[in-house]
């Protein structure tokens, strides 16, 4: 299903350590908003336009906006190994 949306945001109430659903988007080719705690921060370093304060709908809404102004290349997932 997540190749079929546009967009995903995670607005995460809690520090994540390991973001699957972050990763399993970026695997899909879908875009992410995320909020700037824990795993979801450190997953999206070098995004930090996509990145929102906990609780703020206006910090939702501008990482919305940089997301579909975005023109960066779109992150890559690899395996390690």
């Amino acid at each position: 299903w997540l190749e079929s949306i546009d967009l995903l945001a995670i607005p995460s109430r809690w520090f994540e350590t390991g973001p699957l659903t972050l990763l399993e988007a970026w695997d899909a080719g879908t875009p992410v908003v995320g909020t700037n705690l824990g795993g979801i921060a450190e997953f999206m370093g070098g995004q930090e336009p996509l990145l929102f304060a906990f609780e703020s709908v206006p910090a939702l809404a501008q990482a919305v906006r940089a997301c579909v102004e975005w023109r960066e290349p779109p992150p890559t997932v690899t395996v390690p190994g």
